[in-house]
């Protein structure tokens, strides 16, 4: 009786022990196939920017090579009119494509890539300005050459 106590109990840590040998080796070639994944993911991200970086850096050789150096510039100018103020805000960028022009006052329309903005920011100008004060905002804008914003704010004589 006690013979077979011992061989069963001999199985029994047998078969455990190799359970625990099974689970560790699963578990250390787990961690070296994610070890491998890992270096090889991160090997192919850095190729990747590397090959970014240098078509970047090409992109720019090739364009201050080619071209006069660019200037951005911003215009901010204020006029009194006959019956309002006049703000115009001009740049020198590369202009809105009339394709876009209509449309850009609209709530949520955007030309960025999708989670980097609202399209709220003109909408929100527009309704401050003409709805809130009854003044004007107005585009004028030629693709290549630049836009300038026109914003005008009515004088009401009486609160002067």
């Amino acid at each position: 009786n006690n013979a077979f106590y011992a061989v069963a109990e001999r199985s029994r840590s047998t078969v455990a022990e190799r359970s625990r040998s099974t689970v560790a080796e699963r578990s250390r070639s787990t961690v070296a196939e994610r070890s491998r994944s890992t270096v090889a993911e991160r090997s192919r991200s850095t190729v990747a920017e590397r090959s970014r970086s240098a078509v970047q850096q090409h992109t720019v050789e090739t364009l201050h090579a080619t071209s006069l150096p660019y200037q951005p510039t911003v215009i901010i100018s204020t006029k009194r009119l006959e019956n309002a103020i006049e703000i115009s805000v001009q740049d020198n960028g590369n202009g809105i494509p009339d394709a876009i022009k209509d449309k850009i006052f609209q709530p949520f329309f955007t030309t960025k890539p999708t989670g980097q903005g609202t399209g709220l920011g003109l909408s929100l100008a527009y309704d401050i300005v003409v709805k809130g004060h009854g003044g004007s905002l107005a585009v004028e804008s030629t693709p290549g050459d630049g836009t300038s914003f026109v914003i005008q704010f009515p004088i009401n004589e009486a609160n002067l």
